[in-house]
């Protein structure tokens, strides 16, 4: 739709010179009408002339991904079909979906007829974790002379990822991503002896009892030992809980931003994949609420990693109560190898412990369970070594209940073989990825 032009209006007050003239004589009025009908014709010649092209075409050079609460840029690419005539310029505003903002809605590009492909840079940020898209882009060229501006939009199919923000996590397990040596080998002690059957070999002094071969022992008339070799490949999973307790909000002294359960659930199982590709295992992802809403068996690789992080920035707290029985029947169907399972939830509901309580046994007996979950402000012992605070005695008070509570359901969980961790907001992704370390180096697995 045409707009008439700051240069349209400008020329329409040209002839009002005349105008103030035309009540003295014919010949002032005359010049007056000739010179408002030869504006009228200039100016429906120059719509005409223009018609509707030029009718540019947008997409972006990659993909646009960006981690949440940091500015990110992207170049849009514009480009005209063969044989539209190019206008001087052109203004380009795009509307981005919200949370997303951008610290400009629209640029003017000054156009050149030799180049056929134009370039401007966008940046954007966002505080939200999740998956949004531009479909359509608005724009506006000047005809002809320059008199009208015509309006349109064009479709667009520009899809934004914000990722978790892995930056903070990432700094405090530098060391991890560093400990590498020679050849690709991992500098660190394992202990134990391993769960892979090797080979037998001939009984030496100090071999265990439980070791020797009898029936190869028997068959050679000498004592044989079985050794077994270390396992490198393991198969470690994280299953994530965005039920309803998973969008409480926590607050961190050194964030700025307020982040709830699962930004922080998202952001430990981000760095804990990175770590166990980089040690050789197999990470593999499960998400549940009410039913299992996602799951990608363990595998390793760049391309199950972007797999991994594509699943993990599309969830979102799911406001109904979690089904643990479910969640243990499907890990049991579908996990038949030992593997090393990192459970982040949030057990201080009564009725969701004693739900839970129940029906773990369906797979802490085949593999290695740890429970994680965050403790929420105010949650600890009513006194405490140099707690000095005076606030509220009865809100103190509350929280050494539920702090007693939880300790309650780690003693009774550990005697079905469940670890159950409480764990402070900041420390989750450096707390998880130590208690997997703790495990391939003991070869529990």
């Amino acid at each position: 739709m045409p707009k008439p032009s700051t240069r349209l209006v400008l020329l329409s007050l040209l002839p009002l010179p005349a105008a103030l003239l035309a009540g003295t004589g014919e010949v002032a009025l005359t010049l007056c009408l000739v010179l408002y009908l030869l504006f009228v014709v200039m100016a429906l010649v120059d719509i005409l002339l223009s018609g509707q092209k030029p009718h540019p075409s947008f997409q972006c050079d990659r993909q646009i991904r960006q981690a949440k609460n940091s500015t990110g840029s992207f170049n849009l690419v514009m480009a005209f079909a063969d044989g539209d005539r190019l206008p001087p310029w052109i203004e380009v505003g795009i509307p981005f979906p919200l949370p997303v903002t951008s610290t400009e809605e629209q640029q003017r590009l000054m156009l050149k007829a030799d180049t056929p492909r134009f370039s401007s840079k966008w940046e954007f940020s966002s505080p939200d974790r999740g998956y949004f898209k531009i479909d359509r882009i608005y724009w506006q060229i000047p005809s002809l002379l320059g008199l009208w501006l015509r309006r349109g939009s064009s479709e667009a199919d520009l899809p934004i990822r914000i990722y978790p923000n892995l930056h903070r996590d990432k700094k405090t397990l530098a060391n991890l991503f560093l400990n590498r040596g020679l050849a690709g080998m991992n500098i660190q002690r394992m202990s134990g002896q391993g769960r892979d059957y090797d080979q037998i070999r001939d009984y030496e002094p100090g071999d265990p009892f439980v070791n020797i071969h009898w029936k190869a022992s028997a068959k050679r008339n000498n004592l044989m030992t079985k050794t077994y070799q270390v396992e490198r490949t393991q198969e470690i999973y994280v299953l994530i809980d965005h039920s309803r307790l998973s969008a409480r909000k926590i607050r961190t002294d050194y964030d700025e931003h307020d982040e709830n359960v699962l930004e922080r659930f998202v952001a430990a199982a981000s760095v804990l994949s990175l770590a166990a590709v980089r040690q050789g295992d197999l990470f593999g992802l499960m998400t549940f609420s009410r039913d299992t809403t996602g799951f990608l068996r363990a595998s390793s690789g760049p391309a199950h990693l972007r797999c991994v992080q594509d699943h993990l920035f599309t969830i979102k707290p799911n406001k109904v109560f979690p089904d643990f029985e479910e969640m243990f029947r499907f890990v049991r169907t579908n996990l038949r190898r030992r593997s090393l399972i990192i459970l982040l939830t949030d057990l201080s509901d009564p009725a969701a412990f004693e739900s839970f309580r129940q029906h773990v046994g369906l797979i802490s007996r085949r593999h290695i369970l740890l429970v994680n979950m965050l403790t929420m402000a105010g949650v600890g012992p009513l006194f405490q070594r140099g707690d000095d605070r005076k606030d509220d005695i009865y809100t103190r008070l509350a929280g050494h209940l539920i702090w007693k509570d939880l300790h309650d359901y780690t003693r009774l969980l550990a005697a079905q073989r469940v670890d159950l961790r409480l764990l402070k907001s900041e420390n989750l992704a450096l707390e998880v990825v130590n208690q997997y370390l703790t495990v391939k180096k003991r070869q529990l697995i």
